[in-house]
């Protein structure tokens, strides 16, 4: 009877083992599942900018390349480090590039969204009057860009509409655009 109980005992023994062993395995692969279906809907925004020389056209957009709209909750604008409006910004500009350009600058409400695959437009600057750019226009609209390469920055914090996981977007501008248009940036 004793040998009995003893390969009873083993064999209850083994079998809670088996049982601790698969709530292990079962619980990971839950954990795994939610991971990989969170990274199913992640955003992830980019930037782009664009140059035109004729037209002359300069624009700054986001666009988000990841795989599900991305919940927009803070947006920072910054020019030489120091906080700055949208639109003190665009007015700012303007005066700087005069009649003949149009300046548009993006704003964000309370919980904005960026769909998947879609772009918004955070600033554009667009020569509209008639004919080409003559040298003075030219050379204020290129030093208007040299200054916005290395004094405007933006900072977006954003996450997935299925996390709270914060994600942040900051500029960053690429040493080719920089040495394209002849920029020293101080970071």
């Amino acid at each position: 009877m004793a040998m009995n109980q003893i390969l009873m005992l083993v064999v209850t023994s083994l079998a809670a083992i088996a049982a601790v062993v698969s709530g292990v395995v079962a619980w990971r692969q839950h954990i795994w599942n939610k991971r990989n279906h969170l990274a199913s809907v992640r955003p992830f925004i980019t930037g782009m900018f664009q140059t035109y020389e004729e037209p002359f056209n300069v624009s700054y957009r986001l666009h988000n390349k990841g795989l599900g709209p991305a919940l927009i909750k803070s947006f920072n604008l910054e020019w030489d480090r120091q906080p700055i409006l949208m639109d003190t910004l665009r007015n700012q500009l303007f005066e700087r590039l005069g009649e003949g350009f149009n300046v548009h600058g993006g704003h964000f409400q309370d919980d904005f969204a960026l769909a998947k695959d879609d772009t918004f437009v955070i600033l554009e600057l667009a020569f509209v009057g008639t004919g080409n750019l003559d040298k003075n226009q030219r050379e204020k609209a290129v030093t208007v860009v040299k200054d916005l390469l290395r004094l405007c920055r933006l900072s977006i914090k954003y996450h997935s509409f299925l996390s709270d996981e914060e994600m942040e977007f900051k500029t960053r501008v690429t040493p080719e655009l920089l040495k394209a248009y002849g920029v020293e940036v101080k970071d």
